[in-house]
Parts: C-alpha cells; sequence; structure tokens
C-alpha cells in the first residue's frame, strides 16, 4: 500500500495529513476493527530507508500496525549504484543487505521478502539460475527464516532450476511433467473472455 505522489486524490488523506500519517491512520483503523493477521507489502528502498514522506511508506511507523511486512527485494529493481562495489556479488549483498537493515528498522514484526524470480540480466538462463542460489544464501545468512519467491507471469521454471542447483540435484532443464503443472499467466483478453463466460459468482 502506498500514497500517490502523482497529485491524484488519495481517498484516507485528510486535510494537512501527511501520505505517511494517513497509511497510519488506515492501518490503525484496520487494526482496532479486524481480528485477523494483518500484513503489507512494501517498495524495496522503503523497507532500507525511511523515505515516508515520499509515498508514505515508512516501515519504522507502519511496523507498529501490522503483523508482518514484505518488502519487495528484487535486486534488479535497486539502482545500479546500490550494492555495486561488491561487483559479482551484488544480488547476494543486496538481498543481505536489505534484509538486515529491515531488521533494525521493522522491530519484531515478521519479515517476509518477496525475492525475484523472474530474468535480470538479458535473459541469460544460466545466470538466472545461479541467483536464486544466491539469493537463498543471503536470507539465510541474514537471519530471515520466511520469503516469497515472484514471477509476475506465474512462470517458474528459472525457480525449479535454481532451487535443484541450489540443493545440489543439478541446474538442468526442468522434467517434462514438472514443466507442464507449472501455471502460465493467461492474457488479459482470454481472462475477460472468460469471465464474461462463466457470468456472475
Amino acid at each position: 500500500m502506498r500514497g500517490e505522489n502523482d497529485g491524484r486524490r488519495f481517498d484516507f488523506k485528510r486535510e494537512h495529513q501527511t501520505m505517511r500519517e494517513a497509511l497510519v491512520s488506515f492501518l490503525t483503523k484496520a487494526r482496532e476493527s479486524l481480528r485477523v493477521p494483518i500484513s503489507i507489502d512494501l517498495f524495496g528502498y522503503n523497507a532500507i530507508y525511511q523515505w515516508g514522506d515520499w509515498i508514505g511508506q515508512d516501515v519504522t511507523e507502519l511496523s507498529r500496525c501490522v503483523d508482518a511486512i514484505s518488502p519487495m527485494f528484487y535486486p534488479s529493481h535497486y539502482t545500479g549504484g546500490y550494492a555495486a562495489s561488491y561487483g559479482d556479488r551484488r544480488i547476494y549483498y543486496t538481498i543481505y543487505l536489505s534484509s538486515k537493515r529491515a531488521r533494525e528498522l521493522s522491530g519484531g514484526v515478521i519479515l517476509r521478502p518477496y525475492l525475484q524470480a523472474f530474468y535480470y540480466k538479458d535473459n541469460a538462463d544460466n545466470y538466472c539460475v545461479d541467483y536464486i542460489g544466491w539469493e537463498l544464501d543471503a536470507i539465510t545468512n541474514s537471519r530471515l527464516r520466511d520469503y516469497i519467491f515472484w514471477n509476475d507471469l506465474s512462470e517458474y521454471t528459472i525457480l525449479i532450476r535454481g532451487l535443484r542447483k541450489h540443493r545440489g540435484l543439478g541446474g538442468g532443464p526442468v522434467p517434462s511433467d514438472i514443466k507442464e503443472s507449472i501455471p502460465k499467466k493467461l492474457p488479459f483478453s482470454t481472462m475477460v473472455e472468460r469471465n464474461e463466460a462463466e457470468g456472475p459468482l
């Protein structure tokens, strides 16, 4: 969740209220009204820097209102300067340093970061298979227990190959029976057509 930084109306924002205050107010009311655990997603940078006045995502403030936070630690989405001094180890240290910093800023809430399971660099298969293992090593060494691998197409061939290689099973092609079971993201037009054909719930 975030406030908009392009001048659009923000429904929960009162006059003279910052976006950070608006998000805290919304989550505080949700906490008072709901009897379920509350989890939120944050941009990766907002979990390691306190930029709350930018789009309202202040990890320290918001952590007081929720049970779990999932920062999006996608190495490809960090600027080239972040952890650049580590060279080929940049992916590992992007996840490792982000996880450590987020723990410092977020208090005692559960941290369950999103990790990258989509192409990172020039669609190079072997490189992508390797970086899955680097991400897992970084999470383990930063002493976080939980994580979520994300692929916007729900196409997890890279992840399966990366997990196999990381576990010493070899990083070769995914067996055909497993590959066939991997869900594919439907085109938007197909989803609309299917929804119209099925009618209202």
